[in-house]
């Protein structure tokens, strides 16, 4: 009975050594495993920064052509902005027509506070001084002449005029003034036109200031309406006239 009891731990310790081979093998190969996946790892990160590395320059050079774009796109609608919302320009010297003793300021070429310069084909000029609606102020002023000063004579102002809506209330104002002193006044109304869009003339006598004070023919829209100027013509009565 003791031979055979003394055999059996000998096999239990060979059983025992395969196990252990069994185990190292399948740790090794767990390793391996872990290395190939590490570097598998690896290799992606690097090729991921390297990646990174080179979007840069191209990402940068095409955000600075969108900037430069947005920038000469904002550059443009400024100066297009400018040029709609900039007044028009009146000559420094109004133009003059001269006929015998009259005298015909083109309202285009006077000065103004409000409105703007727009073509008319029944302008005598070709041209108006426009008052939109809403545009309260003088639509035309000067052209602060000295040629009317100191005559003893009387004159009188035709201003020529149309209206695009008629309405019951006083549309323009029209005045004669001297060095800033108004010397002649009169208010027009909407119904004293014939007809919208209609020219039509409105006299306005006045006396010679003192000579030496310089004469301006005024227009004054009140802003209820859209208002044409289209001149103002100015004759000097003479005793043979009266």
């Amino acid at each position: 009975m003791s031979p055979s009891k003394n055999k059996r731990p000998a096999k239990r310790s060979l059983g025992d050594a395969k196990s252990l081979k069994l185990l190292v093998c399948a740790g090794l190969m767990i390793f391996a495993g872990y290395l190939i996946g590490t570097t598998h790892t690896m290799l992606v990160y690097k090729a991921t920064q390297f990646s990174a590395q080179q979007l840069p320059s191209d990402t940068v050079e095409r955000e600075s052509s969108s900037s430069q774009n947005r920038l000469e796109g904002l550059v443009v609608e400024q100066e297009s902005s400018q040029a709609r919302t900039a007044p028009a320009r009146v000559a420094a010297v109004p133009t003059v027509a001269k006929d015998s003793n009259r005298r015909v300021f083109e309202a285009e070429n006077m000065y103004r506070e409000v409105g703007s310069v727009l073509s008319h084909d029944d302008a005598s000029g070709k041209s108006t001084a426009f008052g939109a609606v809403q545009e309260d102020g003088f639509l035309n002023y000067g052209p602060f002449t000295r040629e009317f000063s100191g005559t003893d004579a009387r004159n009188e102002a035709v201003f020529r005029l149309s209206i695009d809506t008629i309405v019951p209330e006083a549309v323009v104002r029209i005045d004669v003034s001297a060095d800033g002193m108004v010397i002649a006044q009169r208010s027009i109304f909407g119904h004293e036109f014939v007809a919208p869009r209609t020219f039509q003339e409105f006299p306005l006598a006045f006396m010679s200031p003192p000579e030496g004070q310089q004469v301006e023919f005024r227009v004054h829209s009140k802003g209820f309406v859209g208002v044409h100027f289209d001149n103002v013509a100015v004759t000097q009565v003479t005793e043979d006239r009266q």
